[in-house]
This record gives structure tokens, sequence and C-alpha cells, in this order.
């Protein structure tokens, strides 16, 4: 049997680019086949979607060299429509794909397009809506949906071509955490063939193979436990090992696994149940002093339901709070509600001991700063440079100031030396980036941010969390509504578990994990490492580095 696609020697290069964003590529995925595609920022993901399906060079402006068969056929020099039926593509910056006025005809565009009898469509309709949860919704205009039920949407549109072949962008950065599970393991789409692009080895044990890039080439193939246990070459390609791969590493341990239950057999033997220390339950939510209190707030969308009902919390200075929830539960709404971008039609949010009024957003540009879920949303200005230093000029600073702001925050995230470039160029990653820089730069007491990592890659990630850390140690405090565990693991001392409009749980991340009905109703998956500490009998674990204090102080 011929394989739905075969790259031999290709090699694109964007137009006056001075290097190759794809060099020699040989690749061969096979009907049915499931592949992890792993890359950093840059190593070029995207652009292999772009050319495997005709975008590249067609839209996508640039030379191409070398060899693409779709289904034993040479599909090099054919046009993009061509390739429809066979390959179809969710892109990384996923929101530009929607052009329809309501779900029910943006997932039947693409059935259509193919020209399929109505009976069928329907069918399609029906099947891929239910799939990724979007049943009920067929009325909806795609604005009014959350960020994440619009990455549902799109996959269950582009799914209902039901093409041998898709290509999968970072398609999963803005769902649940159980909807990613779903969409990586292959629950909603098992028919088909996936290339799966991402910058993360989540559920790797799920994939047939993985292939690694880096610098546009393939640098690593083979069985996942295979090439995710090449440590050195994951870091040299600016990947991180999976956090069981990493344990056996740090231990010293040979064979290591993907599988936690294979993890606990091998490490049973190292836990000394008898010296087993004990865990704290005091849990620090920064100083003892409230400055953010949400007093009843409730708010619901024209047509669209009641979005919160009746919510009410506070935080202290100096906390990092992860707000965490169902695509749809209201994250989003909650934050813009704290920030005064939607007035509630009831309740209220008080800042410091001052109510939070529309009429009072420029005086709190300086105290508040708010970044959007989707970067494009509040980019404007016509380089990096004007970007960033907008905001801090709009509130009164000196010129000496703005300057002085403007460079801490591009050094910050990683965008200093690129000032002059237009932000409408730059990748989805650097996008969020800048998106983040322009609020950084004011240096504002209360950070609110919508999804801040999406795009993110392991490097990107830190340096931004990294940043976040040394602010809240500097008293400034921050809510992020994430489905990043790694966030919540590693950087976050409290959680709000935001369900249907309200918070159904307040508590430290450690306690969230030892309440498995809350983890169901979050859509969130336990972590592996918390999972193996549960096993072998140990306090609940959430990073890596405390499982191996754990395990060595029963050895000590």
């Amino acid at each position: 049997m011929e394989p739905i696609l075969k790259l031999s020697s290709t090699t694109f290069t964007h137009r006056r680019a001075a290097a190759p964003a794809l060099r020699k590529i040989d690749l061969t995925v096979q009907a049915g086949e499931s592949i992890l595609l792993l890359g950093c920022t840059g190593a070029g993901k995207s652009t292999l979607g772009q050319v495997v399906t005709g975008l590249a060079p067609e839209f996508v402006r640039g030379g191409l060299e070398g060899r693409i068969e779709l289904n034993g056929e040479d599909f090099t020099r054919r046009s993009s429509r061509d390739r429809t039926h066979l390959v179809g593509i969710v892109f990384q910056d996923f929101e530009p794909q929607l052009f329809s006025s309501s779900v029910l005809l943006e997932a039947a565009f693409y059935p259509e397009s193919l020209g399929l009898p109505r009976d069928e469509i329907v069918r399609r309709v029906e099947r891929w809506l239910g799939r990724f949860g979007l049943a009920g919704f067929e009325r909806r205009a795609p604005y009014e949906l959350s960020g994440g039920q619009q990455q549902r949407l799109v996959l269950a549109s582009v799914a209902s071509g039901q093409t041998p072949l898709m290509i999968l962008d970072e398609a999963g950065t803005d769902l649940d955490p159980a909807a990613r599970a779903e969409l990586y393991q292959g629950d909603l789409m098992e028919e088909q063939a996936r290339v799966v692009a991402d910058c993360w080895a989540e559920s790797p044990a799920a994939f047939d193979r993985v292939v690694v890039l880096d610098k546009g080439g393939i640098v690593a193939e083979g069985s996942p436990l295979d090439v995710l246990s090449d440590i050195g070459l994951l870091r040299k390609s600016g990947l991180r090992p999976p956090h069981l791969i990493e344990l056996f590493d740090r231990l010293n341990l040979p064979d290591p696994t993907l599988d936690v239950d294979e993890a606990f057999n091998k490490l049973k033997s190292l836990v000394d149940r008898e010296r087993l220390p004990e865990q704290s339950s005091v849990e620090s939510y920064g100083s003892a002093s409230s400055v953010l209190e949400i007093e009843g707030l409730s708010f619901s969308y024209p047509g669209g339901g009641c979005a919160l009902a009746g919510v009410s919390a506070d935080a202290c200075e100096g906390e990092f709070i992860a707000v965490v929830g169902p695509n749809g539960g209201g994250k989003t709404t909650l934050l813009k509600l704290v920030r005064g971008l939607l007035k509630p039609s009831q309740g209220r949010v008080i800042w410091r001991g001052g109510e939070v009024q529309p009429r009072r957003l420029k005086r709190l540009a300086g105290e508040i700063g708010y970044v959007f879920q989707n970067p494009d949303h509040q980019l404007f200005a016509e380089t990096v440079l004007d970007e960033v230093s907008m905001g801090v000029r709009w509130t009164g600073c000196s010129g000496s100031e703005v300057r002085s702001r403007t460079e801490e925050a591009l050094h910050a995230v990683g965008l200093n030396g690129r000032e002059e470039d237009d932000p409408f160029v730059l990748t989805r990653g650097d996008r969020q980036k800048l998106a983040v820089a322009t609020v950084l730069a004011l240096k504002p007491g209360l950070l609110l941010l919508d999804e801040p990592t999406t795009g993110l890659d392991y490097r990107e990630l830190t340096g931004l969390l990294e940043l976040c850390s040394q602010l809240v140690k500097q008293g400034h405090t921050i809510l992020a509504a994430t489905h990043n565990l790694d966030v919540l693991c590693r950087y976050a001392s409290r959680v709000w578990v935001v369900n249907e409009g309200r918070i159904i749980f307040n508590c430290s991340p450690r306690a969230l994990f030892e309440h498995p009905e809350l983890i169901n109703t979050a859509h969130l998956t336990e972590p592996e490492i918390v999972t193996l500490s549960k096993r072998l009998g140990l306090p609940t674990a959430l990073t890596v580095d405390e499982l191996l204090l754990l395990i060595r102080a029963t050895n000590s």
C-alpha cells in the first residue's frame, strides 16, 4: 500500500529569507498512522504543514525543491485546491479559519466544498460537532464562543472533510487538558492519519512515531520511547523531556519509561514507607492583606445565557492565582470583568479599596494590566518598539522612563533586537510575547493573563513565567487563566476552579489534586508526577523536583 504522504529531499526557503525553513526533509506517513512532530519555535513545523497542503509556495511565497507525494501521486507542483480531498490542516493561529456566520455553516463548509450530497453533509456535521462537544451550539455565531470552543469548532470543521491525512499545527493550545488528551490520543479522530506538530511531548505513548525538527531539519525519528529518552538531543533542540524520562535520568536509573505503571514498578523498591516525610498542611496565599475583592459578580452575554453567576473571591498582594476550568466555563469573562472591560449585571470588583468602573479604565491602565487570549486583539502599532512604548507614554511617563521600561520589557520576553519589526510578521508565539511586553512595561500591580503560554515553547514559557515569578516576589498580583499544567504545578500559589460561571473550588494546587471529582469537573488531567507520587504512597508531588526530594528523603 502506498503511503498517504511521502516527502523526498523537500526543501523550502521563504522569500527574502537567508536560510531554508525546511532542509532536505525525508518523511513518510502511512495511512492511519499518528506522528508527533516536535520542535521549538522556528524549527519549521508550520512551514512543513504549509508545504504539504500546497499553501507554500502558492500563497506563502518562496522556493520549493524536492518531491511531495500524496497517496502515491506526485503533487509537488499541484495547487492547494487539488489537495483538499487528501489533506486537511488546522493552523497554529486558528481564528482566521473561522469565517461563517454560524457554527452549523462553519462545520458544513468543508464537506460542501468537496461536493458531497446534502445527507452526507448533515451526517458529518452532526458527527463532528458532537465529537468536539459543540452539539447544541449550531445557531451560535463563532465569535460568541470562547477561545477554546472556537478551536474545537475549527477542529470539527476540518475533521468534517474526513481527509485521509490531518495536519494539526499546535491545534490543542486553547483546549482544556482533558480535550487535548482526547485529541492527541486519537480518541476524536482515530480513523485518519495525523501529523501533530507541537512544542511539547504530551501523551507521547499514544503516537506511532516521534519526529524531531531543529533548524528546519529532521534530527531524530523513531518510537516515542527511543526518541524521547535522548535527553541531550531534546535539550539541544529546545525541548523539555517528558517528566518520567527526566525523573529516571536524575535518579541515574536505566530503562526509562513513558508509562506510570511501569515507573511505579521500577521505583517502588526505592521508597522506604517507614520513613515517609510529612506534608505540610499550611498554605501560603501571599500577604495577609487582600488587594482584590470580587463580590457577587454576575454577567450574561446577549443571547448567550449566563456566563457568570454570583462569583465572589479575593486575592492578596504577591499571589499567583491560576484560573482553570473547561472551555466556555467563564474564565475569560471573569478576567474581563475584573479589568472593567465588561460591565457586570450584578456585583462589583474592588481593587485596592476602589471600585473598578469603565470610566476609570484609563486611570487604571498603570494599575491593572490585561493580556488577551489572542494577542492580535491588542496589537496595532507599526513596529515592536512603538507597540511596547505606546502604553507607557499614554500614562505620562518621561522620555527616559519610557525608554527604560520599553527596553526592560522587550529584554524580559526575548524580543530585544527586533524593535523595528512589524508585529504582524512575528510568529504567534512572538506576538504573544509582545502582547505580554506591552503590559509588563506598565508595571501594573495586578496582571491578568488569559492563556499567556499559547504558542510558546519550553524556553519561552520558562522565561515568561520566571519573570512573572519575580513580579510576584516584588508584590505584584497575577491572575492567569490557563490550561497549562506546568503553570498550575510550578508557579501558582492558589487555584480557582471555574465551571458553569461559578468558582466551585478555591484552594492550593496540591489540594486540587486531592479531589479527583474536581479534576474531572475542571476538565483537567492528573499530571504523571502527581499520579506516581500517590501510587508510591508519598505525599502529593507536583513537580519532578518535589518527587526527587521525597524519594531521597525516604532513603536518607
